[in-house]
């Protein structure tokens, strides 16, 4: 009940010297505040910390009911000059806030961070359902001058939010990150706002990045496979969420929403990227259950971008969707992108857990973008097409574009590999640049998920345009067998002079996935222009033709003066 660093109005700073509170060298078990409303401190005004938590053996320690930055009204700040409260020196099993209403700390208006947990030993602090740079009805900026939250200095297993009801904060308004994780392990980031208001739909964004995962810090949670556990990440200034670093490692991002209101009916846009990976490795976006994905949608950029980033695996998610995957709420570029050097990016898996769905999304749904990209694997997606695969919510470009990317998977013979690759606006996939060594198996392009119906894409389902080579669509088994059916201008395009030594082998280009059906594409079956030249259409051994029916126009058209083009093998009639 006390007024710590203001007038007896509290409403005037008349800060000390000092910080408000300091507990320190051993101080256990003591309690700051309370939950009846005449246990509130306002602590505000003063020259140091609001609250410092300083020591071995300074734990388990309450912090409740408080106003840390703020007027007694708590709308106004009253700023203290350093953090609002400083847990650090291997402080242990602080609580700072609790998960009803009058547990709530207020820590605004602080003139560095909201709260920062710091060095070694500062482990197993728990910050729950406070309101961490807003005024007191959750509605109103009132940003701490720096991040609302760091954790940082080797700091582990410490605990933003909790996975329960009322557990998580809001984490709104401060002048730069909502949460900065630094050179810290094993921290926990769970059930939070983060750059909207309480109401989960009005954008109240933090200044830079919603989260922001940096310099060595490793085993990193963001969210978890529970609703409670979910984090709303949107509105912010810069991304949803930036890692970055070589030696950041090991974040695992589960069930989060980034770009959308909490309802996941609307866009609340990030200023760039929901999430940006850069130049660090070993991350997982996503899971193996639909629990697991996060719906990543809304964002002013990209939806995923992965720049220098290695070992990335992003499976279960919606992105471009609302959180039912029937509803456009499309990045406004790419769904994921991926700029070199990367290696070992996989996009989706090999069981329907694991499959994303990128749709809906204003450029394409995935590019690869760069020569340094090598070995990405793209499987089991359902790209341009809702959750159900049978209706259409199409990228406005392109399905998959590779620009310049080497040694690429698109599907694969193991069952349930193959991507439904339908309804976008562009080409199912498009390659370009130089392009190599790309694998296109197993594939349903152009039809919806079960290689029925005609769901075209707009433009042809395979186009190869620029400098690709030594690039393979389909193979000679069942598995390998890509369908390439109902598209708009065509079902293959290989155009340009520098466009060579490519194959297309044991693939039903204007069928039905049974090879019976006809769902011919428009126009040609297979088309080889602008000098295109060694290409091999189908072949002698079993299982190399290619089954070329229905289709609009011829099945295979060759035209220009490639030459070396080999057509054997095929079925071509209907």
């Amino acid at each position: 009940g006390n007024y710590i660093g203001t007038d007896i109005t509290g409403q005037l700073d008349r800060g000390n010297l000092g910080g408000g509170l300091l507990l320190n060298g051993g101080a256990d078990g003591n309690t700051i505040g309370g939950t009846a409303p005449g246990a509130r401190n306002v602590i505000s005004g003063n020259n140091g910390e609001g609250i410092a938590l300083f020591g071995t053996g300074t734990n388990s320690n309450t912090v409740q009911g408080n106003i840390i930055g703020l007027d007694v009204d708590g709308l106004d700040a009253i700023e203290n000059s350093f953090d609002g409260i400083h847990i650090a020196s291997g402080a242990q099993s602080n609580l700072i806030g609790g998960t009803i209403p009058t547990e709530r700390n207020i820590i605004s208006g602080n003139g560095t961070k909201g709260v920062q947990i710091e060095e070694t030993g500062t482990s197993l602090n728990v910050v729950e359902g406070n309101y961490i740079g807003t005024d007191i009805t959750g509605l109103v900026d009132r940003g701490n001058i720096q991040s609302g939250v760091v954790i940082g200095n080797n700091a582990s297993s410490n605990v933003i939010g909790q996975a329960v009801a009322g557990g998580g904060n809001l984490i709104s308004g401060n002048n730069q990150a909502g949460i900065l994780i630094d050179n810290a392990d094993g921290n926990f980031v769970l059930g939070n706002h983060i750059g909207v208001d309480v109401t989960g739909a009005v954008a109240l964004g933090n200044g830079s990045d919603g989260i922001e995962i940096a310099n060595g810090a490793t085993n990193t949670r963001i969210g978890g496979t529970s609703p409670a556990a979910r984090n709303v990440i949107s509105g912010n200034t810069a991304s949803g969420v930036y890692v970055h670093d070589a030696t950041t490692t090991g974040t695992v991002f589960e069930g989060n929403y980034i770009g959308t209101n909490a309802a996941s009916d609307g866009a609340i846009a990030n200023g760039t990227s929901g999430i940006y990976i850069q130049n660090s490795d070993t991350h997982t976006i996503g899971g193996t259950t639909a629990a697991a994905g996060n719906v990543i949608s809304g964002n002013t950029q990209r939806g995923i971008l992965l720049s220098g980033a290695s070992s990335i695996t992003v499976s279960a998610n919606i992105i471009g969707l609302d959180s039912t995957g029937t509803t456009d709420l499309g990045n406004t570029w790419n769904g994921v992108q991926v700029w070199g050097p990367a290696t070992g990016i996989i996009i989706g898996g090999t069981t329907d857990g694991e499959r994303n769905v990128i749709s809906g999304n204003n450029q394409s749904g995935v590019l690869l973008s760069g020569a340094t990209i090598d070995g990405t694997v793209i499987q089991r997606n359902y790209i341009g097409t809702d959750i159900t695969g049978e209706l259409d919510r199409g990228n406005t470009m392109s399905g998959i574009n590779i620009v310049n990317a080497v040694n690429t998977t698109i599907g694969g013979t193991a069952a349930e590999a193959g991507n439904l690759l339908s309804g976008n606006n562009g080409a199912g996939i498009a390659m370009s640049g130089n392009a190599s060594g790309t694998q296109i198996q197993g594939n349903l392009i152009g039809l919806n998920s079960s290689g029925t119906t005609d769901l075209g894409n707009t433009s042809y389902g395979i186009s190869v345009n620029g400098n690709p080579l030594n690039n393979t669509i389909g193979g000679t088994t069942a598995a390998a067998r890509n369908v390439i059916s109902g598209n708009d201008a065509g079902g293959i395009l290989f155009d340009g002079i520098l466009t060579r030594l490519n194959t297309v082998i044991g693939n039903y280009i204007g069928t039905d996935s049974a090879g019976t059906g006809a769902v011919g594409n428009t126009g040609a079956g297979i088309t080889i222009q602008a000098s295109a030249h060694d290409m091999t259409i189908g072949g002698v051994a079993a299982g190399e033709g290619n089954v070329i029916s229905f289709n609009t126009a011829e099945g295979v058209k060759i035209t220009g003066i490639g030459v070396n083009n080999s057509v054997l093998g095929n079925n071509i009639f209907g």
